[in-house]
Order: structure tokens, then C-alpha cells, then sequence
């Protein structure tokens, strides 16, 4: 009988737990693997829901978050934490996905504990420092540590490239898009709750959607204004689409 690979996924939000779950649905199924699975805690009330309609197994729960928190004060608890649970679970390999504080940490202390990471949605890249901040430095730093580099296209491959990183880089497609499929499939043979179907009175069959989210805090103030006001005119060309905006506790 072979080894089973020992794989420690860590996640802390909202679309690191969507875009990780089929990674960790498939992983948990399948007997080469043994899978921990560590909530950061980074965010709560945005990711419990997400953690209990998906039925992700969480083995260890941090719980760092705390009200005005910041990426520092973040840091400040993570980085320990990890490194401890890290030295305890002693993985074959660390498994971090897109570019928060979590990932970044998560990818620094599996770094010092000289364990490899794979990066999940690798290569994203603005070259704005700045923007998106700090995400677009968190996930430079976390290339320069991972071992091996999953890219959603071939232009986050490029851009690892010409970043001087070309081993162990591999288009995979984007496995947000795989949730959305797994979930799909899953609400119409009555595996997930309906909580995850977004249904309104008097829906048409044939009703479409552009789904909107911009909570970004690079838009809070004059940029949200004038996004907002683009989109009442596309929604004024664009009548054949209804426009659903996701909301979002960031002010």
C-alpha cells in the first residue's frame, strides 16, 4: 500500500474556503491523501456559513479575528500560530490559496519550517504595488517561497516567467470555477442547501444576472461613486440582464 501524501490546506475567508473546496472535497476523498484542514479564523462571519453550507471539515480553528483589525495585527498572531500547528501536523506539503494575510503567513511559516507549499491561483498580478494592497505584494512574496505554482490561465503563467520562476508552474483553470460547477450540480441532486440558490418572487426561468462585487477598499469614496454611476448606465443599455450587487460589511 502506498504512503498516503500528508497535505495541510490552510484557508481564513470567504473565497479562499469557495475557491479550496474542490481541492479539499477531492483530496478527502481519495486515499492517497491525509488531510488537515486549518481555519485561520482571519474572517467569521463571512466564512461559517460558507464553511457550514460546503460541509468543509475543519480540524483546527484558530480564531484570530478581531474587530478594526489590520494586516499587521493579523500577522502579529498568525505567524506563530502556524508555525506551531505546522511543526505539530508536520505536512508533506502546505497548501495556501490567492494572496491574504492567511495565505501569506501560512506560506512564510511552512517557509520556516522548510515544508512546501503549493500556491493556489498563482501569478495574478497588477504591478501596482499599491493596488490591490496589500494582496498584490502578499502573493509576490508567496511565489517567491512556493514549491509549486497552480496558475488559472496562461497569462499568470507568463507572468510568473518573466518573474524568473518556471519550475513546477502549471495551468490548472480556475478552481472558483470548479465550486461554482460542484455546487451547481450538487443543489440539483439536493446535496447543498438551498441557502445557496439565490431565488426571486416571480423569477423567470430565463432571467439573467451580471453579478457585481466591489468592496475593494481601493474604491471606497469618489471611485465607488463613479463605478455605482457607470453601472445604472449599463443597466440602462443593458436591459436584457438584471444587475445583482453583492453586498459586504467593508464600509
Amino acid at each position: 500500500m502506498n504512503k498516503q501524501l500528508k497535505l495541510l490546506f490552510i484557508l481564513g475567508t470567504r473565497p479562499e474556503a469557495i475557491k479550496l473546496f474542490p481541492l479539499i472535497r477531492y483530496t478527502s476523498r481519495h486515499a492517497d491523501y491525509d488531510l488537515t484542514v486549518c481555519n485561520s479564523g482571519q474572517h467569521k462571519d463571512l466564512l461559517d456559513p460558507i464553511i457550514h453550507d460546503l460541509d468543509i471539515q475543519i480540524d483546527y480553528d484558530l480564531g484570530v479575528m478581531t474587530d478594526n483589525q489590520t494586516p499587521v495585527s493579523v500577522g502579529s498572531k498568525l505567524l506563530p500560530l502556524l508555525s506551531k500547528l505546522i511543526d505539530e501536523v508536520n505536512p508533506a506539503l502546505v497548501v495556501v490559496q490567492g494572496d491574504t494575510a492567511t495565505a501569506l503567513y501560512g506560506a512564510m511559516a511552512a517557509y520556516y519550517s522548510k515544508v512546501p507549499v503549493a500556491h493556489i491561483e498563482a501569478g495574478l498580478r497588477t504591478t501596482d504595488k499599491y493596488e490591490p494592497f496589500p494582496e498584490e505584494m502578499n502573493r509576490r512574496i508567496i511565489s517567491q517561497i512556493a514549491a509549486l505554482h497552480f496558475c488559472p490561465t496562461e497569462k499568470n503563467l507568463n507572468n510568473l516567467t518573466q518573474a524568473g520562476i518556471s519550475e513546477q508552474v502549471y495551468v490548472t483553470g480556475n478552481t472558483g470555477l470548479d465550486a461554482v460547477r460542484i455546487i451547481k450540480e450538487g443543489i440539483d441532486k439536493g446535496q447543498f442547501p438551498q441557502a445557496l440558490v439565490y431565488k426571486e418572487e416571480e423569477e423567470e426561468e430565463e432571467d439573467k444576472y451580471i453579478v457585481v462585487t466591489m468592496h475593494r477598499r481601493e474604491n471606497i469614496g469618489a471611485a465607488l461613486a463613479e463605478l455605482l454611476d457607470t453601472l445604472i448606465a449599463l443597466s440602462e443599455e443593458i436591459t436584457s440582464h438584471q444587475f445583482l450587487i453583492i453586498t459586504h460589511p467593508n464600509p
